[in-house]
């Protein structure tokens, strides 16, 4: 597993570079054909995180992953976003050996607010087991100075609730680097299942993307991670967690 996503995450970037490496005739995009364009946009995108923390709780250390996400533009104001993502983590201690999601969502935008609504299965291939939830995000840019995101989740499988408040800010700093911030607050109901799910925590995160072509990204990031009330109960620890990832858009 470790040496499949190694090789992959290596191939990307000689791909992510190969323009520029390269001078003379190599150095022009192919013309395609307007006939051959798919009618979809999207990312490849692969990584590396410490510890694969979900909600505030962590599921496994060392874990490698990748995912694939394509959006298609149904009209001006509505986007249909489909994908797939799977991650693995290598050492313990593990709630999930292993985990794929596929989700599927619409974006559009309502009463001066960025909406997104959809949901998630997760299957666990190792262990056998699946899970569902549905999701609705609204996020609002207040001025020039962050983007605020509510967050609800409904839990299928534990009738469960979860709401989270974000605050995210992009700085650019130079003209292929950005500085990413963030933080935000959780909170989850009785029912919502704390050794699996996760739920009440306060996270602080920092990161950096550097834009190494036109569609390649290499971003990473640290991440201060806070449990209190029924998360902290169920024996979640204060701790900092860090990763990378590259990403490559078409």
């Amino acid at each position: 597993m470790k040496i499949t996503f190694i090789c992959l995450s290596s191939a990307l970037v000689g791909f992510a570079l190969g323009s520029t490496a390269f001078g003379g005739e190599y150095d022009k995009a192919p013309i395609v054909d307007p006939e051959c364009a798919v009618p979809f946009y999207g990312s490849l995108s692969m990584g590396y995180d410490s510890s694969y923390l979900f909600r505030g709780g962590r599921y496994g250390d060392h874990a490698p992953w990748a995912g694939l996400d394509l959006n298609y533009d149904v009209s001006d104001n509505l986007t249909w976003n489909i994908g797939t993502w799977y991650i693995n983590p290598t050492d313990g201690p593990f709630v999930v050996n292993d985990e794929l999601d596929v989700y599927s969502y619409a974006y559009f935008s309502m009463f001066g607010l960025d909406a997104a609504l959809g949901g998630t299965w997760f299957y666990f291939p190792e262990d056998g087991g699946d899970a569902g939830e549905v999701n609705l995000a609204l996020t609002k840019s207040i001025g020039n100075l962050f983007d605020f995101t509510f967050d609800y989740v409904y839990d299928i499988t534990f009738e469960g609730h979860y709401f989270g408040y974000y605050l995210d800010k992009t700085i650019p700093l130079a003209n292929c680097l950005d500085l990413n911030l963030g933080t935000g607050i959780s909170h989850a109901n009785d029912n919502y299942n704390f050794d699996v799910l996760a739920g009440d925590h306060i996270y602080v995160q920092a990161g950096l993307t550097f834009h190494l072509t036109e569609s390649a990204d290499f971003s990473t990031y640290i991440l201060g991670n806070f449990p209190y009330s029924g998360l902290e109960d169920a024996g979640e620890e204060d701790d900092v967690y860090g990763g990378a990832s590259i990403s490559v858009s078409f």
